[in-house]
Parts: C-alpha cells; sequence; structure tokens
C-alpha cells in the first residue's frame, strides 16, 4: 500500500442453496469494502509549521540535521521556526 492509498478489504460471502429452495446453485459474492475502522487506522494528522510552507524560505543543514531559514523568510515564517524548534528541542 503506497501513502494515502485507502486499504481495502475483501470479504467473500458465500451463499448456499439448493435447485430446490431458490432455483440456483451455489454463489460467491465477492465485494471489496473500505471499512470505517480502516480508514480510522490509517488517518494521521501532519501539521507542516508555516516556514516549511514556502521552499524559498528554508534549507536543510545535513551535517547539523537542522533546518536553516534564508534571508527571504518573512517575520512570521521565523516566529514558526522559533516554535518549531522550542518545540522540537529533542
Amino acid at each position: 500500500m503506497t501513502t494515502g492509498e485507502l486499504p481495502r478489504i475483501s470479504i467473500k460471502s458465500v451463499v448456499r442453496a439448493s435447485d430446490s429452495q431458490i432455483g440456483i446453485n451455489t454463489k460467491i459474492i465477492t465485494k471489496e469494502v473500505v471499512t470505517l475502522s480502516a480508514l480510522a487506522s490509517n488517518v494521521t494528522t501532519q501539521i507542516i509549521p508555516f516556514f516549511k510552507t514556502n521552499k524559498k524560505w528554508f534549507t536543510f543543514d545535513n551535517d547539523k540535521g537542522i533546518f536553516i531559514l534564508t534571508k527571504e523568510a518573512p517575520q512570521e515564517a521565523i516566529d514558526s521556526y522559533k516554535e518549531f524548534y522550542k518545540d522540537n528541542k529533542g
């Protein structure tokens, strides 16, 4: 399953009846169903900090393992960056 793809659950129902009861032989019915519980188990919430909404405002320093703001970042992005690292001190 890829990211963003909904899980599919196959439900196989077997209905057996004699010819005299309903005039048909064994039927196999297959339905694909996406249940609410399956959806709920795969839902994640990811909040993207404001400074990461524009690629011109940040870079990633691989040596330090942190994001670095560029000179193009507006004050709102700077505030978001400070809040992000305040909350994610690791």
